[in-house]
């Protein structure tokens, strides 16, 4: 597809080895993201199952100071989005997106052990074929 970059998705999906979604290279490119870090990641999924339709395109190669930013994690076996706050040094705050989920402060160990999977560029629903 001329015009269009077939996106991946990221390893830590269920839905790795599916075909790729393809978005607009110039789109991208007024962005100003390097495509080679994105990678696609279906939202609060158990990482076991695959009924969840809601697809985030993730930036892997984001800086990851500053903010606030959404970004996607893996946790409790799900992938998930949320606010983080990075501080260089200090602590990681995180903002959950997903209800019932709690905001919180996380220290240097406790950052480190997160499984951050990229910083949000675009979240969508895919349709049943």
């Amino acid at each position: 597809m001329d015009g269009y970059l077939p996106v991946p998705w990221h390893q830590q999906n269920t839905k790795a080895g599916k075909p790729p979604l393809a978005f607009s290279i110039d789109w991208l490119i007024s962005l100003g993201i390097d495509p080679r870090g994105l990678r696609l990641a279906g939202l609060c999924e158990d990482l076991g199952e695959e009924e969840n339709r809601t697809v985030a395109l993730v930036d892997s190669a984001a800086n990851k100071l500053g903010g606030p930013a959404r970004w996607c994690w893996v946790e409790d076996e799900k992938i998930v989005a949320g606010t983080l706050f990075w501080d260089e040094g200090g602590p990681l705050v995180v903002m959950p997106d997903r209800p019932g989920d709690q905001p919180r402060v996380l220290l240097r160990a406790s950052r480190e052990q997160l499984n951050i999977l990229g910083r949000v560029v675009w979240i969508g629903t895919l349709e049943p074929s």
